[in-house]
């Protein structure tokens, strides 16, 4: 139709004003296509920027939480006062000595990496050495020290040297472990796939 009517604009039988609106309609039209276009390439664009934005984030927060903390005091304090929650590498070269019912080493996060050299001494009710909880799953744990956990008499039944209940842990030991108490235990192990390789002696007295 469009043809025709350009046809018939050409041959002088179609008025200029009703040209001219026709162009303008045309010109029109042609525009709001550009902007749909420009709208489009707009979006597109949009979704690009907020996506590598997103994956830049992901990566950057990720990255923040794998930490390399360290220790070089003896402590009382459960890990050495260090945080550790994931993907994080701990350096204690200290003693740790606990006199309340905690772990001087505790984990219960994935994916952590301690290497520690002192000695752990624990005293008081329902206390541990070290234990890793039932969440701590992947960590690994190099100890050159010993372990010495003494119980109140009487205490709690979370009295142990050493205790692993998360999955796929290992711990890798050079000292003694030397427990005294009723309820005390050596080593205790209840999580599946942790190996533990310790290099030295166990013992355990009421």
């Amino acid at each position: 139709m469009i043809k025709k009517l350009i046809a018939l604009a050409e041959k002088g039988l179609v008025p200029d004003v009703l040209i001219r609106l026709g162009i303008s309609y045309v010109l029109a039209k042609r525009i709001k296509s550009l902007v749909s276009m420009d709208e489009q390439k707009n979006n597109f664009f949009n979704i690009y920027l907020y996506l590598v934005i997103f994956i830049l984030g992901f990566a950057m927060a990720s990255f923040a939480v794998a930490d390399d903390v360290s220790c070089s005091a003896d402590s009382t304090a459960t890990n050495c006062g260090l945080t550790i929650d994931s993907d994080d590498t701990a350096t204690i070269n200290a003693n740790i000595t606990l006199s309340s019912g905690d772990a001087a080493i505790y984990l219960n996060s994935d994916n952590n990496t301690i290497n520690m050299t002192g000695d752990i001494l624990t005293t008081g009710d329902s206390v541990e050495g070290i234990h890793f909880g039932g969440a701590a799953d992947s960590n690994n744990m190099t100890l050159n020290g010993n372990v010495t956990t003494t119980c109140d008499s009487g205490g709690g039944g979370n009295c142990f040297g050493i205790n692993i209940s998360g999955t796929s842990n290992t711990l890798t030991m050079s000292g003694n472990v030397s427990t005294a108490g009723s309820t005390a235990r050596g080593l205790w192990v209840s999580g599946d796939s942790n190996t533990v390789s310790l290099t030295g002696d166990i013992t355990s007295s009421n």
